[in-house]
């Protein structure tokens, strides 16, 4: 979760909302009316975030795509980050990557440089002609911007400052549900407005990742070459966690590698992005036992692929820990700032996914964005101990 509304000043969102209002309102008689279509049939569905919160919208899709296939030409549009994760979800005619300011995790440039973006990309999507436009993205009025000056006459999202300013349906966003059953609510909102009807499903709406074939003998050879191969357990760390607030002490995560090690003799492996190998070998390098970094070393299907193979996983919460829910594998999720109600593992089998939550008042605070001087602050996930994962972690070991 990038940083979001939650994690600013009331005051703040406030005067933007004051000020885009002022802008719908001025620049309304220069865009021309957008008239209603008659029927939908071009529809743009935009999730900017990274690898879990695209993840969490692949329920939402596999329900869009059961109503929609061969009917409405349907177009995802997601950054160039989440391509992947995109492409191995549910079937979309078309998938778009877009570099969403704020998403990208890179230095900040020139302030205007967002706004002169905003305006290339809404005159080409103007030439695409959609019907509707459904953000899922509770609070991203840049994307409601964005269609707003594309032309698209139906644009649907939850009703939050300051992306209400451009939506013609907006959703309440009330109470407290899962990213998941968000998405899920607005797609059925969508699926209305495009006069699409879909029978309530019978089925628990699973995440969606469709491991390769050559993924899977990827990792098979890789676990091979490193002697994973033997029937002994395979238990993957996965220190990073996209946020430096959202990360536990790697000597913790040494001190459960080596306690697993001996206690079930299990194979220790540490994954992550090639961002994250220094941080991946500092666990190894203060393990006594043995571990193999992986970090780097993959795909993200070869990650989903190696998760497959593991019989435990172990780690903040993160995009890859939602993977390995996604692909079956029984996990141990590290909370802190981020709220496990509205982010936490997402199965029709919770006994396999165990949540360890920061003991502070504070948390969770729902709020990742602090600055590196501020971070000495903001320890909660120190309160999480090793005594508590090792636990956890020895329950789903003995479950299998």
């Amino acid at each position: 979760m990038p940083n979001d509304v939650r994690s600013r000043p009331a005051a703040r969102e406030r005067g933007r909302a004051a000020l885009l209002w002022l802008f719908r309102r001025l620049s309304a008689p220069l865009l021309g009316r957008q008239r209603p279509p008659s029927s939908v049939r071009r529809v743009l569905i935009i999730r900017p975030d990274h690898l879990g919160d695209v993840l969490f919208t692949t329920p939402a899709l596999e329900r869009w795509r059961e109503a929609a296939a061969g009917r409405i030409a349907t177009t995802l549009s997601v950054g160039p980050w989440a391509r992947d994760i995109a492409e191995h979800g549910p079937p979309v005619e078309d998938i778009e990557v877009f570099p969403y300011p704020g998403f990208t995790r890179a230095p900040k440039g020139a302030p205007w440089a967002p706004y002169i973006l905003l305006w290339r990309e809404a005159k080409r999507l103007r030439r695409r002609h959609f019907d509707l436009a459904v953000i899922l993205r509770f609070d991203h009025w840049w994307a409601g911007l964005l269609c707003y000056l594309a032309g698209i006459p139906l644009r649907l999202g939850y009703d939050t400052i300051p992306l209400r300013c451009f939506l013609t349906h907006a959703v309440p966003y009330a109470g407290i549900q899962h990213e998941v059953q968000r998405n899920l609510t607005l797609i059925e909102h969508a699926l209305a407005l495009a006069g699409l009807t879909l029978s309530p499903p019978t089925e628990f709406p699973r995440l969606i990742f469709q491991l390769a074939e050559e993924d899977r003998e990827a990792v098979r050879r890789l676990l091979a070459g490193r002697g994973l191969d033997t029937g002994r357990p395979r238990v993957v760390l996965h220190p990073s966690a996209g946020a430096a607030v959202k990360e536990w002490p790697a000597e913790r995560f040494a001190e459960v590698g080596d306690a697993l090690a001996k206690q079930f003799d299990a194979h220790i492996l540490i994954t992550g992005a090639r961002a994250d190998i220094s941080q991946a070998w500092k666990v190894a390098a203060l393990m006594r036992e043995e571990a193999v970094v992986i970090a780097g070393r993959t795909t993200l299907g070869q990650l989903a692929a190696l998760l497959a193979e593991s019989d435990l996983v172990i780690g903040a919460d993160s995009g890859p820990m939602h993977l390995a829910v996604a692909v079956g594998t029984p996990t141990v999720h590290l909370f802190g700032p981020a709220d496990p109600a509205l982010f936490g593992p997402w199965s029709e089998r919770p006994a396999d996914h165990i949540v360890i939550r920061a003991g502070c008042p504070c948390a969770p605070c729902n709020r990742l964005d602090f600055p590196p001087e501020e971070l000495p602050r903001h320890r909660c996930m120190e309160t999480i101990s090793t005594a508590e994962v090792l636990r956890a972690a020895a329950e789903q070991l003995g479950r299998q």
